[in-house]
Order: structure tokens, then C-alpha cells, then sequence
């Protein structure tokens, strides 16, 4: 997925985000703001993918990540484990963390709503949405970093050996 579509996708939702929060609607907006959270972090990982791929055909090395986990293994994990994965890529440990605290206070408000009253899931999510808006900033300044790691990995696309190695190597 390209940068514009993210930012196309985010805007689309997160209109969604507002107009339920401002309706006191908070799970139902934490639902929004997860499916975002999620499709930022599996692009994040596979946009690493790509950047190591494209570093590890230049220097003639073999490495295909679907040896270590399929697309699918993406697709269908708990944003728990995406946070694990992102964690082998990035170094930037803020954004980890502020994914934790976002996934544990997704769980205990989504996964385990019926443990608790909803006027307390309502107060601890007061100002939740502006930890939500940062959270998404990180995740959008990684996605523009990205895209500059991604030009450099792949400067030379016209080089025999990259065409030579690319169908061997990469199996997306």
C-alpha cells in the first residue's frame, strides 16, 4: 500500500473516529482507531520487508522473509504480535511503546468489555483519542521515513544482477 492511500484511508476513518467520539461513542471509535492501527503497523512491516530485501539483493545475499512467516501470518495476527514483529525492524522504542499502551487499553476496553462497567471504560477513555492522534503520527513520520529507505534500497532497479536476483529472492 502506498503512502497516499494510508493517508486516504486515515482520513476516511478517522472521520469516522470524530464523529463517534464526539457522540460519546468511544468503543465503537476504538474499533476505528484499531483497524487503523493495525493496517499502519502490517504496512510498516512489510515496508520493511521490502527494504531488506532490496539491501539484501544488492549485496548479494538471499533473504526472503516469507521463510520466516507468510503473508497470511501478517494478515491474521493480534496487534499484540504485529508490535513484537514491528519491534525486530524499529529502533525507535517510543513508538513500541506507545503501541503497547494502545493495544492494552484496546484489550481491556474491546476484548474484555463485559468485565467492567461502561461508565468506567468511558472514563478511562476520556482523552484517550488525543494518545490515539500522536500514536498516528508516529506511525505516519514511519511511513515517510520508510519511503525514503525505500528509494535507497531500490537505486538500482536497472542493474542485471537485481533483475537476475529479484524473482529468485522475493516471493511476496
Amino acid at each position: 500500500m502506498n503512502s497516499k492511500e494510508l493517508i486516504r484511508k486515515f482520513n476516511y476513518y478517522g472521520e469516522k473516529v470524530d464523529n463517534l467520539w464526539s457522540k460519546r461513542q468511544r468503543i465503537e471509535a476504538l474499533l476505528y482507531m484499531s483497524l487503523l492501527v493495525e493496517l499502519f503497523v502490517k504496512d510498516a512491516i512489510l515496508t520493511f520487508e521490502k527494504i531488506i530485501e532490496g539491501a539484501a539483493v544488492q549485496n548479494h545475499v538471499n533473504f526472503n522473509p516469507r521463510n520466516l512467516y507468510s503473508r497470511d501470518d501478517i494478515e491474521s495476527q493480534p496487534l499484540g504480535y504485529l508490535i513484537k514483529i514491528l519491534n525486530t525492524y524499529t529502533k525507535d522504542k517510543a513508538l513500541i511503546e506507545m503501541l503497547r499502551r494502545f493495544s492494552k487499553m484496546r484489550n481491556k476496553c474491546i476484548h474484555k468489555l463485559l468485565d467492567h462497567e461502561m461508565k468506567d471504560i468511558h472514563k478511562e477513555l476520556s482523552g484517550f483519542n488525543k494518545f490515539y492522534y500522536k500514536l498516528m503520527i508516529k506511525l505516519m513520520q514511519l511511513n515517510t521515513k520508510q519511503m525514503e529507505l525505500v528509494k535507497k534500497s531500490f537505486v538500482h532497479m536497472c542493474d542485471d544482477c537485481f533483475k537476475k536476483m529479484l524473482p529468485k529472492q522475493i516471493k511476496l
